[in-house]
């Protein structure tokens, strides 16, 4: 028990050694969209283009700081409700809005 409690008390480490601290990361915090506001959005976005790649749609969730999985979970709620459809075009996955 007291290896475990000295090393977890802050025992020498390679950064400590080195006499560097770790780097937090400052970049963009990820906003807790989901449910309908966020599915409105990516049928929004899918209606402006017509059809949208599975890519073309990642990217823009990138660009607007929204988690992918979240995305994810939006198009497959719309597919089940059978608002969306999904194709295969020229080997790349498509979404439609359906009419």
């Amino acid at each position: 028990m007291a290896r475990r409690r000295k090393r977890a008390e802050g025992g020498p480490n390679l950064l400590g050694y080195l006499g560097g601290e770790p780097q937090r990361e400052e970049g963009r915090v990820a906003t807790a969209r989901t449910g309908s506001g966020l599915e409105d959005e990516v049928r929004r976005r899918i209606v402006e283009l017509g059809k949208v790649s599975k890519g073309d749609l990642f990217a823009w969730a990138r660009d607007r700081g929204i988690p992918l999985n979240a995305v994810m979970r939006a198009v497959d709620s719309m597919c089940r409700e059978g608002r969306l459809v999904r194709r295969l075009e020229d080997g790349e996955l498509v979404y439609v809005v359906k009419k």
